[in-house]
C-alpha cells in the first residue's frame, strides 16, 4: 500500500475545519473523494516538486476542491460566482474566471481549486515532462548533445 492511498483524516480534518463535521462528512465520504483526487494526481506520475508533504497537500486539496464541487452541485448553488442577475424575464450572467484552459476553469471554481492551481504551477516552475523521452525534460540531450 502506498504512502498516499489513505487519508489521514485528523490531519485533514484539523488543515480543513470545514470539513470537521463527522455527520456532514463522515470518514468514508471523505475517503471516498480522497481515492478520487488520486486518479487525478497520483504519486506514481513521477513529477520531481510533487511528492512527500507536497504531494500530501496537492491530493488534500483537491479532495476539497471536489467535496466542495459536489456539496455545492448538491445544494444547487451555481459552481461559478454569479455576475448579474435579473429577475423579469429571469436572466443570470456567470462570471468567467480569467484562464486558458478547462483544467485552469475547474480549478478556478473553488477557493481549494485555486490553492491546488498555485501549488502545482510553483512546483512545476520547472516544466514536466509528460511521456516521451527523459531526454526532453533537460536543456540537452543525454550526453551532451544540443
Amino acid at each position: 500500500m502506498s504512502a498516499h492511498s489513505v487519508l489521514d483524516l485528523t490531519s485533514f480534518r484539523g488543515t480543513f475545519p470545514v470539513f470537521a463535521n463527522y455527520v456532514t462528512y463522515p470518514d468514508a465520504m471523505l475517503n471516498t473523494w480522497y481515492g478520487l483526487a488520486t486518479s487525478y494526481i497520483d504519486e506514481n506520475d513521477n513529477l520531481d516538486g510533487l511528492n512527500g508533504s507536497t504531494l500530501d497537500l496537492a491530493l488534500q486539496l483537491l479532495t476539497c476542491h471536489l467535496l466542495t464541487q459536489i456539496t455545492n452541485v448538491g445544494n444547487g448553488q451555481p459552481t461559478q460566482p454569479i455576475n448579474g442577475a435579473t429577475e423579469g424575464s429571469v436572466s443570470v450572467t456567470f462570471e468567467r474566471p480569467p484562464v486558458k484552459s478547462a483544467w485552469g476553469y475547474w480549478l478556478a471554481s473553488t477557493t481549494y481549486g485555486q490553492q491546488l492551481w498555485a501549488l502545482l504551477k510553483v512546483q512545476s516552475a520547472g516544466g514536466w515532462s509528460v511521456g516521451g523521452l527523459p531526454e526532453q525534460s533537460a536543456f540537452r540531450k543525454a550526453g551532451g548533445i544540443f
